[in-house]
């Protein structure tokens, strides 16, 4: 299991750029002092409330143009600005939020405080995004506020932060870069819902059962071939089949190392739900197990930006202690890689399987 699975995303840097690092590449053009992503439909402006456009590039995955970051700084440096966008295989921009907000909470400490979480409109779109504002952060010494929407198969992240006494102008730069997003007709953005999380009636889920390598083949093999389903009609930016979670309960808890997880479901699936999910970091990195195409049991899936990959099958949703040890290393074999679908924004797709899985 590699360890860049336990990396929590690092919130974009606030370290502001030179002008001369503004992208020119093939994924980043300039059109009427607007920045556009070329395969997203998406474009920004070069200022926008206290901020102006200092640096775009893209943040990883390079040359596909899945992995976006454009960052804006105040004249001063003071206040700091960064629009992120990228094509995870699992668009939430609820869950999205909600773990962005668990890691806010954990690198700044106790007294940070989440005062404010809304809809609002974004590029034109009625409750297209969902808004968090914090201060007190990283003891009372700083403000934050941060912004999350769908559009299309996309996810935009916005944050804005600076010095706690410059609150109201970091909470009208959020605002003033969310307006000013603009979305061509093949990205635009789906209605957004606050993620209401409560705790499931479940206790003390049974450790599931690994299935035998003949059906972990299989699950690879047909979990390759269905990976696209996942993202079926993303030609063109086009949104996925993919409904936002509304509503969802938290099964169970672990940890690893100073990281707490959280193990989650829909919340009207009950005690028996069809699949559950943990949330690894705020990028798009979601550890999901879903029901097995063939056959009983569930499959292991990690949806990361432009791919997913297929884990071990197991004859019912593995537990808590269970994901951790996968998650951690410990249950190398149950963390193997049993195959791979790679996607790009215009539909292509890659898929590799492990040759263990061929034999």
């Amino acid at each position: 299991m590699r360890n860049a699975w336990l990396a929590l995303a690092v919130m974009l840097s606030a370290a502001p750029a030179t002008a001369e690092e503004i992208s020119t590449s093939d994924n980043w053009a300039v059109r009427d002092d607007r920045h556009v992503l070329v395969n997203s439909g998406i474009s920004m402006p070069a200022k926008a409330g206290m901020v102006s456009l200092v640096k775009t590039e893209e943040f990883s995955n390079k040359g596909r143009g899945i992995d976006n970051v454009a960052q804006y700084a105040s004249p001063d440096q003071a206040i700091a600005a960064t629009v992120y966008v990228y094509f995870p295989s699992f668009p939430d921009a609820g869950l999205t939020a909600y773990r962005t907000s668990q890691i806010i909470m954990q690198r700044f400490g106790p007294e940070t405080r989440l005062f404010s979480a809304s809809l609002i409109d974004a590029g034109g779109e009625k409750a297209a995004a969902i808004r968090q504002l914090y201060e007190n952060a990283d003891g009372g010494t700083r403000a934050t506020a941060a912004a999350f929407l769908r559009a299309g198969g996309w996810i935009v992240k916005l944050r804005v932060s600076g010095p706690m006494s410059r609150n109201t102008d970091i909470v009208a730069t959020l605002d003033a870069l969310i307006a000013s997003l603009r979305f061509e007709d093949r990205a635009k953005p789906t209605p957004a819902h606050l993620l209401e999380v409560s705790e499931c009636p479940i206790q003390n889920p049974r450790k599931a059962k690994p299935l035998k390598d003949k059906d972990s083949a299989d699950a690879a093999l047909f979990g390759a071939l269905a990976g696209p389903a996942v993202v079926a009609g993303i030609e063109g930016g086009e949104a996925p089949p993919i409904q936002p979670l509304t509503k969802v309960c938290v099964r169970e808890r672990f940890s690893i190392g100073p990281s707490a997880f959280e193990v989650m479901q829909a919340t009207d699936e009950g005690v028996a739900p069809t699949s559950v999910f943990t949330v690894i970091n705020d990028s798009g990195m979601i550890l999901r197990a879903s029901p097995r195409l063939l056959g009983t049991g569930h499959t292991l899936l990690i949806h990361q930006i432009g791919q997913t990959e297929t884990l071990g099958s197991y004859d019912r949703i593995p537990s808590g202690e269970q994901l951790r040890d996968i998650l951690s290393g410990t249950d190398s074999k149950g963390g193997a890689v049993r195959s791979r679908t790679e996607f790009d924004p215009d539909g292509s797709t890659r898929i590799n399987v492990s040759s263990d899985q061929l034999k």
